[in-house]
C-alpha cells in the first residue's frame, strides 16, 4: 500500500507545487474571487464586454463602469458569480464587479 501511495501521491503532489505560482485567481474569505484580466470587447449580437482572465478563464461582467469599456484595459478585479441571471452573449460566467482598478 505504501508504494501505491508513494507511486501515485508524490507525483500529483509535486505537480500541484509546481503549478501553484501559476495561478492568478484567488478566493477572499467573503468567497469573492480576485482575478487579473484584460477588457475585451466580444462581437456577439449587439455586443458585450468580456474580462479575460490571465489563466484563460472568460467572464461576462453585469455591470462594467464606463472607465473601463476599453479593449484591452489591464484590470485587478474581485468579483461576485450571480447564478439567476441568463446571458445574450453567453461568453463567460456572468459576474457582478465588487472591485476594480487599473493594473
Amino acid at each position: 500500500m505504501r508504494d501505491v501511495t508513494f507511486r501515485f501521491g508524490l507525483p500529483a503532489l509535486l505537480a500541484a507545487l509546481l503549478t501553484a505560482g501559476t495561478c492568478t485567481a484567488t478566493t477572499d474569505p467573503g468567497g469573492l474571487l480576485g482575478i487579473n484580466a484584460t477588457v475585451k470587447f466580444a462581437q456577439v449580437g449587439s455586443g458585450c464586454w468580456t474580462l479575460a482572465a490571465s489563466d484563460g478563464a472568460r467572464y461576462e461582467p453585469l455591470d462594467l463602469p464606463k472607465e473601463f469599456r476599453q479593449n484591452g484595459v489591464e484590470v485587478r478585479v474581485r468579483l461576485d458569480e450571480v447564478d439567476n441571471v441568463a446571458s445574450t452573449c453567453m461568453v463567460g460566467r456572468v459576474v457582478e464587479i465588487i472591485e476594480i482598478r487599473r493594473s
